[in-house]
C-alpha cells in the first residue's frame, strides 16, 4: 500500500477515529488503514459500533494495514503532503523533513461487521442534529438497570430524553422522512457524533436503519451503531393536553438566578421554588443559612388567577440543564396544575 496525503488532514481524521474508542476496552484499539481509489478510510470496529473518516488522498497502491491506536501518532503529525507506505511489516510516513514508522498488527484482529440492509430515515441538517442531541442530552436516565432510559429517542417528528422525572423534547425537521417508528440511540452516539463532526456549519446527515443497526453519515465519515432494543415511553401520554397557568419569562434572567442559587447545590436540604401570585414572579432558596428570593422583572403571567399564591417546587439542575439549551430568550413556562406543597 502507498498514498500521499495532507498531514495536517491525516492528523485530525486520526484523532476523529480515535476518540470514539471508550476509555477502557476490552477490544484491541485498532485502526485499520484503506487505500483505494483516491482516498483513505481510516476504519475502527468495537462490539457495538462502526466508525470510518474518509481522507483525500492520492493513491499509489492500494492496499490495507491495522495499526494501533497508541502508536498511530507516530505516523501523523507531520505537515505538508506526507507519503504512507507499508513493507508488510511497518507502516511508514515521510516528508521531505521527517521519516517515522511504526509496526503493524493483524488485519485478523478487526472485528467482521455485517454489511447490513438498510432502509431510508431521512436526512437532518448537521446544526440542527447536534442542537438537537445538546438539548436533549441532560434529560437523559444514568440507570443503566434502565436502559431505554439511558436512550435518545429519535422519530420523522422529534428527538426526545427522559429520566422519570423529566422530559425534554426537541422538534426536528427531516428531510425526505420514509421511516415510521422510533429509533433508540445509545447515549454515546452524541459524544462520538461531536468528535466525527468537525467544524461543519452545513450540510446534512444522511441517516439509514434496519432492525439490528443505525447508520449515519456525511460526505467524509460513517458511523453505524447498534440501537437499544426495546420500546420507548409513549411520552405522548405524559404532556399535558391543558395548562392551569403560564407565564412568559426571560430565559437570560432566569438562568443569570439559577447559576447563583446553584453555587448552594451541594446541601440536600436545600429547597428552591418558583413563587408566582399578584402577577408577580419569584424564584427562592430557602438554606440552611437563610432564604434567598428574587424577583423576575422579564417575567409575566399569561394565564390563571393573578390573585392566587402558586408555589412551584423545582430542581436547580434540571433548570439549568433547559435553560443552558435554549438559544432564544423568551420562553414560556406552563403548569398543568395548580396544587403544590407549600413549606412551613
Amino acid at each position: 500500500m502507498k498514498f500521499v496525503v495532507n498531514g495536517d488532514e491525516m492528523t485530525i481524521a486520526i484523532k476523529r477515529v480515535a476518540a470514539t474508542f471508550p476509555k477502557r476496552s476490552v477490544i484491541p484499539p485498532i485502526i485499520k488503514f484503506e487505500a483505494a481509489e483516491e482516498s483513505v478510510s481510516l476504519t475502527a470496529v468495537q462490539p457495538n459500533k462502526r466508525v470510518s473518516v474518509r481522507v483525500p488522498a492520492f493513491v499509489v497502491d492500494p492496499g490495507a494495514v491495522a495499526v494501533d491506536v497508541d502508536d498511530v501518532n507516530l505516523v501523523c503529525g507531520l505537515d505538508h503532503d506526507v507519503t504512507y507506505e507499508d513493507d508488510g511489516k511497518k507502516l511508514t510516513a515521510a516528508n521531505q523533513k521527517k521519516r517515522r514508522s511504526t509496526g503493524l498488527r493483524d488485519l485478523g484482529i478487526i472485528r467482521d461487521w455485517n454489511d447490513y440492509a438498510f432502509k431510508p430515515f431521512g436526512s437532518i441538517a448537521t446544526p440542527e442534529l447536534m442542537d438537537a442531541f445538546k438539548v436533549t442530552d441532560g434529560a437523559r436516565s444514568d440507570d443503566e438497570t434502565r436502559a431505554n432510559l439511558t436512550a435518545f429517542c429519535l422519530n420523522t417528528r422529534e428527538m426526545v430524553a427522559l429520566d422519570g422525572f423529566h422530559l425534554v423534547l426537541r422538534k426536528l425537521n427531516v428531510q425526505n422522512a420514509a421511516h415510521d417508528g422510533n429509533l433508540l440511540l445509545p447515549g454515546e452516539t452524541y459524544a462520538d457524533m461531536k468528535n466525527l463532526i468537525v467544524n461543519k456549519k452545513d450540510g446534512s446527515v444522511s441517516i439509514e436503519c434496519c432492525e439490528k443497526c443505525v447508520k449515519l453519515s456525511c460526505d467524509d465519515f460513517t458511523y453505524e451503531i447498534v440501537p437499544i432494543a426495546g420500546d420507548y415511553i409513549k411520552y405522548e401520554q405524559i404532556i399535558p393536553k391543558t395548562y392551569k397557568l403560564g407565564i412568559e419569562a426571560s430565559a437570560k434572567e432566569m438562568l443569570a438566578v439559577a447559576k447563583e442559587y446553584s453555587k448552594y447545590k451541594g446541601n440536600r436540604t436545600n429547597e428552591e421554588f418558583l413563587a408566582i401570585g399578584n402577577g408577580i414572579v419569584t424564584m427562592s432558596l430557602i438554606t440552611d443559612a437563610g432564604y434567598l428570593a428574587d424577583k423576575l422583572d422579564c417575567c409575566a403571567v399569561t394565564a390563571g388567577d393573578d390573585d392566587s399564591m402558586f408555589l412551584f417546587a423545582h430542581n436547580i439542575g434540571y433548570m439549568l440543564n433547559v435553560l443552558n439549551a435554549m438559544d432564544e430568550d423568551k420562553m414560556r413556562v406552563t403548569f398543568n396544575s395548580i396544587v403544590s406543597h407549600i413549606p412551613d
